[in-house]
């Protein structure tokens, strides 16, 4: 995985989508600490595995959140960040093409 092309999309989403209804459609602005939580998780899956593809990045709906999608020899990976407002917790929602979708709830740490 490239980690400085997930920065550069990163920091282009973050003056993109950093005014509320950046999308016409009322979308909330993503928040900092997406941005910052998403290059922690990514450089943390690059240091687990180097044979990762680069991620497609993009805004998750309209909630401020991340999302990152893979798609590695055939098996599509899809992992959605969302933050509360609050900022209290991460939902993750995990699916691939051969298995149920997870969805999980994270307290933020610090």
């Amino acid at each position: 995985m490239d980690l400085s092309k997930a920065k550069i999309r990163l920091d282009y989403l973050l003056r993109e989508c950093s005014e509320s209804n950046w999308d016409g459609y009322g979308a909330l602005p993503i928040h900092l600490d997406a941005i910052s939580r998403t290059e922690g998780l990514l450089q943390e899956i690059d240091r687990l595995n180097h044979y990762m593809s680069d991620p497609h990045i993009s805004p998750s709906s309209n909630n401020g959140g991340i999302e990152m999608e893979w798609i590695n020899k055939g098996l599509h990976m899809d992992l959605t960040i969302e933050i509360d407002p609050e900022l209290d917790s991460i939902k993750f929602l995990l699916a691939d093409t051969f298995k149920e979708a997870k969805q999980w709830t994270e307290g933020i740490v610090g």
